[in-house]
């Protein structure tokens, strides 16, 4: 049985859905069986509630926890909670039919009462003690997948996997054709429809299902994959004309900047070309690697650098750059910012921390790139230098470089918070509260 509406929770339920639930803890029972009154009594629907080893008071407790207001919806009988005795086994025996007709009856008054369904969930922690009719529980579940689809009636029928029998378990996801296995939704794979006979030949019958759901679930695993490889060609694709469509836009501001005389002119271009290289830079990795929506922050901060550093040749000659990168991951919305600061921080050190005067003989000059993960988590860049320092008149708000605003500006935009040492040269450490990072994968 396959599902029109997609299953990501307890509220993309609708009414004919039928599903069992498997638990192993008091918590996933609570949190899937809250999420689902909840919802029921939100949407206008009856809800009703089978109790069994848990007491009325415990599940209406749940509801309370959570916010609900339960005396209102109990006064105005929307939620009601029975009995397996009020319900499944009147008179001390479980006839199925007889709980199919009660639920009709349910569904029925429901609607008329001016609710939108019937939501019933019931414990069949009852089945357990031999009762009279109790080993016609499977019976009864195959018959709610004839009454369900095409009712509005919904309902989970729990099962705690503790308690129950592997066997009892299996023949539940037979004749679910949804289970929740502790919180999460599952179309099982192994559900057998209502419309095979129930008897002796059912192990024949569940065989001949499992084999076809198999074959069924081969050729969508196939058509999935043959979707992924066509979007990762179309990905690849983007990511290849995104970086050409660039590197035409570096080229045209190279032959600007042949073209004009004016040293700050050319200077200021040059520095727009950086900008746009960066991007770039991202875009060429991410269309070289199989992982097309991370780039591997080591390769990127590395090189960054390198290409800094052979675009100021003069600049850089005797300085050595160290980088320190911990092996993570960045998405593309993380990385292009992140390029854009280390680009303007390392070529502003290049610059301007190094004059010619100092003598590199004498005194080693050094920049250090790190980009880390603290403790809690938050990604943290260092970009140092060992140089002049900046002038104490410096204000990164309102300074007239136009590269020390744009670091000032995607700071801000990324949410993070930007420290500066003036000591022993120039310190700025930028820690990202919200970076979207991941660690590499090993191997």
């Amino acid at each position: 049985m396959s599902h029109s509406h997609s299953l990501q929770s307890i509220n993309d339920l609708k009414p004919g859905d039928h599903l069992c639930c498997i638990y192993e803890t008091d918590d996933e029972h609570r949190i899937i069986i809250t999420s689902f009154l909840q919802a029921g009594l939100k949407r206008g629907e009856k809800v009703l509630y089978i109790a069994d080893a848990r007491t009325a008071e415990t599940v209406l407790g749940f509801l309370r926890n959570d916010g609900v207001d339960v005396d209102h919806y109990t006064a105005h009988e929307q939620l009601t909670i029975l009995t397996h005795n009020d319900s499944c086994t009147r008179d001390g025996v479980f006839d199925p039919d007889r709980m199919i007709a009660t639920l009709q009856a349910e569904t029925e008054r429901a609607l008329a009462a001016g609710y939108a369904a019937l939501r019933v969930s019931g414990e069949m922690t009852w089945a357990l003690r031999g009762l009279s009719g109790s080993e016609r529980l499977i019976e009864y579940e195959a018959k709610l997948n004839r009454f369900c689809p095409g009712s509005q009636c919904l309902a989970i029928c729990q099962y705690d996997r503790r308690r129950s029998e592997p066997a009892v378990l299996l023949d539940a996801l037979c004749t679910h054709p949804l289970a929740i296995v502790g919180t999460e939704i599952y179309e099982s794979q192994h559900y057998v429809p209502p419309d095979e006979p129930l008897g002796s030949n059912q192990p024949a019958v569940t065989l001949r299902h499992w084999l076809e759901n198999m074959a069924k679930y081969k050729r969508a695993e196939e058509r999935l994959q043959a979707s992924l490889q066509e979007k990762t060609v179309l990905l690849q694709e983007v990511h290849h004309r995104v970086k050409n469509n660039l590197q035409v836009i570096s080229s045209l501001l190279d032959m600007q900047i042949m073209a004009i005389d004016d040293p700050q002119a050319r200077q200021a271009l040059r520095d727009s070309q950086n900008r746009v290289r960066a991007m770039a830079f991202v875009h060429d990795l991410l269309h070289q690697s199989q992982d097309l929506v991370n780039v591997h922050a080591a390769d990127y901060v590395e090189g960054l650098v390198s290409h800094l550093c052979a675009v100021y040749p003069s600049q850089a000659a005797g300085v050595t750059p160290n980088i320190q990168v911990d092996p993570i991951s960045l998405s593309m919305d993380m990385a292009i910012p992140l390029g854009l600061i280390i680009n303007e921080l390392v070529s502003n050190a290049l610059k301007h921390a190094f004059p010619p005067a100092r003598d590199p003989e004498s005194e080693e000059h050094e920049i250090w790139v790190t980009l880390t993960v603290s403790e809690d988590d938050r990604l943290v860049l260092v970009v140092r230098d060992n140089g002049t320092g900046l002038p104490a008149a410096i204000d990164l708000e309102n300074t007239p470089s136009l590269g020390l605003r744009l670091v000032s500006m995607l700071v801000q935009q990324s949410r993070a918070t930007l420290e500066l040492n003036r000591s022993s040269g120039a310190s700025f450490r930028i820690t990202f509260a919200d970076a979207a990072w991941k660690p590499n994968r090993q191997g």
